[in-house]
């Protein structure tokens, strides 16, 4: 990925590895349905920095690693003829800073006649978050990983979900689907450069859906409409926010013989109550690093969930796929070639911005990734 910071190009590459284990018992126990287990899981992570000109010279090398072993347990009980409860916890330990954590997590799901449901749930849920090196105030930088706050360590954070939502059966193998929900975000990393402080960010949004998944034509319509907002208040209006609306919808039936041909269609546009145009400098001032070392840029990308996107977007996927049974040494088999062309328009982004500004005041907010298109052949072979 090239980065460029103040008036010079460089170069950033990346990796993370991820193993986990784990067990899952069921039980029933009289009108209680019992679920527990444990896992344990392993983090690797990598950051590697250079600058290709004049020659290409390595600026940085930087690895981490963490574990997280952790168990849980929950139970299902039908207190009545409509009503549906379900309450856990799960414990984990982190070996990263040597945190423990306790999770607990519920749900109520109210039937509403013998068509639709409602469903009340609620969590707390941790995980390891790529952050920058914490800094204690007034110290050196040590390397190009410090001066441009890349996310080169691991840090336990955590957020707590509340969810209300309704599914409806409406008849013909048609489903509705509303859900409002509410997110706040803990422990994650500031552009401020000093040891120990994190930010606290919330997130709200609601989804409505349509969907058919049976008969020769299946497809569905979706709406999602969802806007974060962060307790780091550097514009000064505590009430900013940005967001995102999608629309998307998907098309899936029988077109020859046993030819099948599905296409996908989405469009996205950015909601926000801030001008697009300042608003990453707005946000990372001059207090991000020590005042001896400040330039033209920063990198922005950890400060999620608050990247900001200023352009909409446009995407279109198509599949065309057909499928025979041969007979395998006696056994039946199903073969069944397939082709996908992945955002047809060449319009999709990757959701990830940073902010960038040049020597000539040129830069601002840029993707950090986008999606080309890309055409896919493959062949789905069950036996």
């Amino acid at each position: 990925l090239p980065l460029r910071y103040g008036t010079r190009w460089f170069q950033l590459a990346g990796r993370s590895d991820r193993v986990r284990a784990g067990v899952d018992f069921t039980r029933a126990g009289g009108p209680v349905l019992l679920r527990y287990g444990a896992s344990f899981e392993r983090t690797w992570m990598q950051q590697r920095a250079s600058e290709p000109e004049p020659v290409d010279r390595p600026l940085l090398r930087e690895e981490a690693s963490g574990s997280a072993a952790g168990g849980y347990v929950d139970g299902t009980w039908q207190a009545a003829s409509r009503v549906l409860l379900r309450g856990g916890v799960r414990a984990d330990a982190f070996s990263v800073g040597g945190v423990a954590t306790l999770a607990p997590r519920a749900s109520a799901t109210v039937l509403l006649g013998d068509a639709a449901a409602l469903t009340l749930a609620g969590g707390r849920y941790h995980q390891y978050v790529r952050v920058p090196r914490p800094l204690p105030r007034g110290s050196a930088l040590r390397n190009f990983a410090d001066s441009a706050r890349l996310p080169t360590h691991l840090r336990v954070a955590g957020a707590t979900h509340l969810a209300l939502g309704l599914d409806q059966e409406m008849g013909g193998g048609v489903r509705l689907g509303l859900e409002g929900f509410y997110k706040r975000y803990h422990g994650l990393p500031t552009a401020e450069a000093v040891e120990l402080e994190s930010a606290t960010a919330h997130s709200s949004g609601m989804d409505v859906w349509v969907r058919r998944t049976s008969g020769g034509l299946t497809g569905w319509f979706g709406y999602s409409l969802n806007w974060a907002w962060s307790s780091e208040d550097a514009t000064g209006v505590a009430d900013d926010f940005v967001g995102r609306q999608t629309v998307s919808a998907g098309v899936r039936g029988m077109a020859w013989r046993r030819s099948v041909v599905g296409v996908r269609v989405a469009y996205g546009s950015p909601v926000s109550s801030r001008e697009f145009g300042n608003v990453a400098e707005r946000a990372l001032g001059t207090r991000s690093i020590p005042a001896s070392t400040q330039n033209g840029g920063a990198d922005l990308e950890t400060d999620a969930p608050l990247s900001t996107f200023s352009n909409a977007f446009l995407r279109l996927d198509a599949e065309i796929s057909r499928t025979w049974n041969p007979r395998v040494a006696g056994r039946a088999t199903e073969v069944t070639p397939y082709l996908r062309v992945i955002n047809a328009l060449d319009q999709r982004d990757g959701f990830f911005y940073r902010y960038s500004e040049t020597g000539s005041g040129e830069g601002g907010v840029q993707p950090l990734a986008t999606v080309p298109l890309v055409p896919v052949f493959g062949v789905s072979w069950k036996f």
